[in-house]
């Protein structure tokens, strides 16, 4: 039901599993318990609720001595602190994350927490940092075939390349995303409930191509080619980003930018 986007459903199903995981004393289970409860808050935006959750989680699983429980845990609570930028914190967690994915020898947690830190240096101004974290996350999650990491990073470095103003080089990465993307629905690359992660990509597309018809010279056919484009991409964006909070706003200005 998280998947679905019905998250009132999935924390009545997760809290009943909880309850009876902790009649059971099942202490790795009531741990996991909370990070879905923590999985579902954040995907709803309930960003206190996220906090309690994963805290709980973390905690539990650092106790038990469960490194790879732990990685995942701490890799959405800085998603959350991300969420509400406040970068400092959310930089904190992730080094630790970045520790255990070292400790596990995790390629995925590896590329993982080099994204986040694309991400983080990316909103706090610090391009060059960005630039260099993006592509080690890109290289490591290509090399070892983590397509939804893969398809991240160059989300992330074609959003800095179009902070950047290089807009060529912001498509070349951009398309790439959504190509991976594509494939994955064809192929299932990575698991569908991942894609709630990188449903942003076709907002940042919208607004490259924006960028694109405001710097550049078109004929009038080739600018009337290039609206339809910004129209199509921007009515995608909508439509993937709707029911996910933590991207419908950028969905949203992207629209009001076209206007």
């Amino acid at each position: 039901y998280t998947a679905l986007a019905k998250f009132d459903k999935a924390e009545k199903y997760y809290k009943q599993a909880l309850s009876i995981l902790e009649s059971l004393q099942d202490k790795w289970a009531i741990n996991q318990a909370y990070f879905y409860l923590g999985v579902n808050a954040i995907w709803k935006g309930d960003y206190s609720k996220t906090i309690e959750y994963m805290n709980i989680s973390v905690d539990g699983f650092r106790k038990i001595g469960d490194l790879r429980e732990l990685g995942i845990c701490l890799n959405n609570l800085q998603r959350v602190y991300y969420y509400l930028s406040d970068y400092k914190n959310a930089l904190i967690i992730n080094e630790e994350y970045f520790l255990v994915a070292k400790k596990t020898n995790d390629n995925y947690a590896i590329s993982s927490a080099l994204y986040n830190y694309l991400e983080i240096y990316l909103a706090t101004g610090d391009y060059e940092k960005a630039k260099y974290y993006g592509f080690e996350s890109y290289e490591v999650s290509y090399e070892n075939e983590i397509w939804f990491v893969y398809c991240l990073s160059n989300i992330g470095l074609g959003v800095l390349h179009l902070e950047e103003g290089h807009i060529d080089k912001a498509l070349e990465y951009l398309e790439t995303a959504k190509n991976v993307d594509n494939e994955n629905a064809l192929w299932g690359k990575f698991p569908l409930f991942l894609q709630n992660y990188i449903v942003f990509l076709y907002s940042y597309l919208a607004k490259t191509y924006i960028k694109q018809i405001t710097q550049l010279e078109y004929d009038n056919k080739k600018k009337k080619q290039l609206l339809q484009k910004i129209k199509k991409t921007i009515k995608i964006a909508i439509a993937k980003c709707k029911k996910w909070t933590n991207s419908y706003g950028i969905a949203l200005r992207t629209k009001a930018n076209y206007y």
